[in-house]
């Protein structure tokens, strides 16, 4: 479970913890010696943004978002054109 949270000044705590059964605090399967959930990391108002931003932009073409909303344009522009805009 991935939580994001306002910390102190201009700064997010984000926090992954695993749950199991509802009760969190535990440690992944197959994953022994590691610290126990949750694991949390700090961040700067700045560098939240730089995530932001690539996630915005990274996220929509690796599930190809954008070329299917290109597929849609040019399918709308090319009945439009072709004339065949009927409604039903």
């Amino acid at each position: 479970v991935l939580t994001i949270e306002p910390g102190e000044g201009a700064t997010l705590k984000f926090k992954v913890d695993y749950m199991k059964g509802g009760v969190g605090g535990q440690t992944p399967p197959g994953i022994e010696g590691l610290p126990t959930t949750p694991l949390e990391v700090t961040i700067q108002a700045g560098e939240f943004e730089v995530v932001k931003s690539i996630c915005q932009s990274s996220i929509p073409y690796l599930l190809g978002w954008n070329t299917t909303m290109d597929i849609a344009s040019a399918a709308a522009i090319s009945k439009g054109v072709s004339g065949n805009n009927h409604m039903y």
